[in-house]
């Protein structure tokens, strides 16, 4: 995974953005930011199954899901769960 913490000083310095976006043409100096601009052109592919709302990324479905509904989701089986002590052992125990 690239970083522009990895990325060379004169690289930084002379703004070079290796990375850029074929549809709208913006620039990016990593990787990461470059998959994670591409994903806002997908659209809102990540709906939260309480209210319909839609996101454009999965952490910011997990974040409304903690902090607007107080649920948390496992990342590995996907079975949502309140705050708490049933949630905690679940992630202990999911394989």
């Amino acid at each position: 995974m690239d970083s522009a913490h990895n990325l060379p000083v004169s690289q930084l310095q002379s703004c070079e953005k290796p990375y850029s976006c074929a549809i709208c043409g913006k620039g990016f100096l990593s990787s990461t930011g470059f998959n994670l601009h591409m994903q806002a052109h997908k659209g809102r592919q990540f709906m939260c199954n309480i209210c319909d709302s839609r996101f454009n990324q999965k952490v910011h479905l997990k974040t409304h899901l903690k902090k607007i509904h107080k649920l948390a989701q496992c990342m590995l089986c996907c079975h949502v769960f309140g705050i708490g002590d049933e949630y905690n052992q679940h992630l202990m125990n999911c394989k």
